[in-house]
């Protein structure tokens, strides 16, 4: 056992028996959620269903190779919503040395001859149109 230099008190101790634990009472009852709100956030924030795999069945937009991954420009974090998707294959996005995450949308944009915003106005077109 510990003690403190000053009084010499015990800080802890070891106890062999459990604390005893009374269960918690609520006064009023736990709500339901309300599932048309829910729906609705739900659509706000991850968009209608379907959307992503749309996205991933096209080609990247830059290099034009097959199964490419969702890229958010501007990101989630930034304030992208799900209208901000553009297809782009892991080297585009992330792993390449000329990657987006690597040198930035501005530059990437200009090495590769891509709008990312008439990207992202094209598929919600196309999205729209089905």
């Amino acid at each position: 056992m510990y003690t403190r230099k000053i009084d010499r008190v015990p800080v802890f101790q070891v106890t062999s028996c459990p604390m005893k634990r009374t269960p918690l009472s609520r006064k009023t009852p736990i709500r339901k959620r309300n599932a048309k709100r829910m729906a609705k956030r739900k659509l706000k924030y991850w968009g209608p269903p379907g959307y992503v795999e749309f996205v991933k069945g096209k080609r990247c937009c830059a290099c034009h190779k097959a199964y490419p991954e969702c890229a958010h420009e501007p990101s989630r974090a930034a304030g992208g919503t799900w209208k901000d998707i553009v297809p782009l294959c892991p080297g585009c996005h992330r792993t390449r040395p000329g990657a987006v995450h690597q040198i930035g949308r501005s530059e990437f944009e200009k090495r590769n001859g891509v709008d990312f915003d008439e990207v992202k106005a094209r598929l919600l077109r196309e999205w729209q149109s089905l």
